[in-house]
């Protein structure tokens, strides 16, 4: 192509491997050097990708966050107001008996605390089954390759030779975070178990903020 288009001796990539000390002089003289067209940084690449995708995700969280607990104050307030009108005069009659209002307050709300602690756990669960069915649903080869048959096709491909596959897990801080990441990775592990001509390696990261 370049004999045919005249174009000489083109080269349309380098990957260097650059001494922290000297990398400032170094992307200076290519910057300023006329037959390079571009510069690219791997860490500055990153930390632009993880800032945007980070911002994104923090904006869209807060906003669901704050819409949820709208909803939940709402909930509660309405359910309290409910509780108050149907045990009005039952609530009055341990006001006459010599209950104080702290605890006629603690019996009232005390109940309203029990209901939303024993419905937290069921949100979790129907909120992450909503996530995961969704996500199961969208997944088709029009938005993501279809890595498990790229897989299985290598396997054949490899004339007896195992094929391995290295998995990046990020380990979270925190126990809640689990159910947040590696997901992907997790669906390609079940779907390889049990090959023997496939080896599924876990690489295990974390990314420090």
């Amino acid at each position: 192509m370049h004999r045919l288009m005249r174009e000489g001796g083109t080269v349309s990539g380098a990957r260097l491997s650059v001494d922290p000390r000297d990398a400032e002089k170094l992307y200076s003289l290519l910057k300023r050097t006329p037959s390079v067209s571009a510069v690219s940084v791997k860490a500055v690449a990153l930390a632009s990708f993880w800032k945007s995708y980070g911002e994104t995700i923090w904006i869209s969280t807060m906003m669901l966050v704050g819409f949820a607990s709208v909803i939940a104050f709402g909930i509660v307030y309405n359910g309290a107001r409910i509780a108050l009108s149907e045990r009005g005069h039952e609530l009055a009659s341990l006001r006459i008996l010599g209950y104080t209002r702290a605890e006629i307050a603690r019996i009232l709300l005390g109940e309203q605390g029990i209901l939303t602690v024993l419905a937290i756990p069921l949100g979790f669960g129907l909120g992450y089954g909503l996530a995961f069915l969704t996500s199961r649903a969208l997944a088709r080869d029009l938005i993501r390759l279809p890595l498990v048959r790229f897989f299985e096709d290598a396997a054949e491909r490899s004339d007896g030779d195992v094929v391995v596959v290295l998995l990046p897990q990020y380990q979270p801080r925190h126990w809640w975070e689990r159910f947040l990441f590696n997901e992907n990775g997790r669906r390609i592990e079940r779907a390889l178990l049990g090959r023997s001509d496939v080896l599924v390696a876990e690489v295990p990261y974390r990314r420090d903020l």
